[in-house]
């Protein structure tokens, strides 16, 4: 295998530059920014009808296994989806699958195109993106507006690596961990840790803090811009088998899937907050402080957060979405967890979210401004879509004004 990789601070310290770039008042990434890639299969709902019942659409994908790219999304091929992500700056739907590349899913057309990757399989770092090469990729996060340049991170799970790929068209780089080297090492520098199968990605809102579900270690880990060290949250083993995380806006915490445990916890990202020792007095009660026990018997590969944003631009509510099977889609608010879509049986069916039917479930994406909820439909080789998910008030410009009273008739 090809592996190729900067031992040096210059690349973890990158992420910190771009953060330092922007100033420390910047906003965070709108989710509201630009529109939804729902309206390429056709015209987008208005926004009057934005309370009808939600349904599925499938969108990419011949349903055939492959790697083709395409300027129509139904003649595309798609692998296995591992990870999705939606760029609420540009539109694009950003998506890792088992031909080991980075796609993109165009807003307005549908075409998918690949914007990293060669396709070979390897560990390779390069200027130009589409020379580099990953080795499973299996999970986006993406460090936006409040990053200059902006960047997106891949977890490069064969590799035992975290990439960052600057946007757009630019260099390909390694960010944490040393290429085909697995183990569970902190480190001042991140490019001199070790990781174990990284897999779930998550950024915090203001790009300064970027987690990684370490699945391998059975860990969270934390990488800071400003330093550039990562760190371990908690302990190795602390969870049964970690797939994935979700940076939560409304409350600083950490949503964390643990598969093993058919479990979601809800994590401190403050490494104080963990014990130092099992046995030290009170340890109990810190632990359980530190990483709350959510919601049991969700079987998932994927969790995804979103916090509406009320008017004046504060974070009002907090909603989970995660996924279990058989194929469905959990939607998980203040009054508990509901089936969302399908769960049911499993199989391949568009239509009303409650009756639709989906395969095994490994991506997750939301698009916030275009409310719709996207998923990587596994063994279907498909991408679909669920719209008339978000509410108006998540998007408050996006809402109606009320319509005018008519003007009398003169009598």
């Amino acid at each position: 295998m090809n592996t190729t990789f900067k031992p040096s601070v210059a690349v973890t310290l990158a992420f910190a530059a771009a953060v330092a770039a922007v100033s420390a008042s910047a906003q965070p990434d709108s989710p509201c920014a630009k529109g939804s890639i729902y309206a390429f299969r056709g015209t987008a709902p208005a926004a009057t009808n934005y309370t009808a019942a939600p349904q599925v659409t499938s969108i990419v994908g011949s349903g055939v296994e492959g790697y083709v790219d395409s300027t129509d999304p139904a003649f595309a091929q798609i692998g296995r989806v591992h990870a999705m992500l939606h760029d609420p700056a540009t539109g694009l739907l950003y998506f890792v699958d088992g031909f080991h590349v980075v796609r993109a899913v165009q807003p307005g057309t549908g075409a998918v195109q690949t914007v990293a990757g060669s396709g070979a399989v390897g560990a390779v770092n390069s200027a130009n993106p589409r020379a580099a090469a990953f080795d499973t990729p299996s999970g986006l996060a993406l460090c936006g507006t409040t990053c200059s340049p902006r960047l997106l991170f891949i977890a490069d799970r064969s590799a035992h690596t975290v990439r960052q790929f600057t946007l757009p068209g630019g260099a390909v780089e390694t960010m944490i961990g040393r290429a085909y080297t697995a183990g569970h090492l902190d480190a001042t520098s991140a490019i001199n840790a070790l990781l174990n199968m990284p897999m779930g990605l998550a950024a915090d809102e203001a790009g300064r803090r970027l987690f990684v579900a370490d699945i391998g270690n059975n860990a969270v880990r934390m990488m800071t811009a400003s330093t550039g060290a990562l760190v371990t949250l908690g302990a190795t083993g602390m969870y049964n088998l970690v797939v994935d995380v979700a940076y939560n806006r409304a409350d600083g915490r950490l949503w964390v899937s643990d598969f093993g445990a058919q479990a979601i916890y809800s994590a401190s990202t403050a490494p104080s907050d963990y014990p130092k020792s099992s046995d030290s007095d009170g340890a109990a009660e810190q632990m359980a402080a530190a990483r709350q026990h959510v919601y049991s018997s969700v079987k998932n590969y994927a969790v995804k957060h979103v916090a509406y944003a009320s008017e004046d631009g504060t974070w009002a509510q907090s909603v989970l979405w995660t996924m279990r099977s058989p194929g469905g889609v959990v939607r998980a608010d203040s009054s508990g967890a509901a089936w969302y879509a399908g769960g049911v049986a499993s199989g391949s069916a568009d239509g009303d979210a409650a009756a639709a039917q989906f395969g095994e479930l490994k991506a997750l994406a939301l698009d916030v401004a275009g409310r719709a909820a996207y998923v990587g439909d596994r063994d279907a080789y498909r991408i679909r879509v669920i719209n008339n998910v978000l509410p108006a008030s998540v998007c408050p410009e996006l809402t109606p004004a009320p319509t005018p009273a008519p003007t009398p008739t003169p009598t």
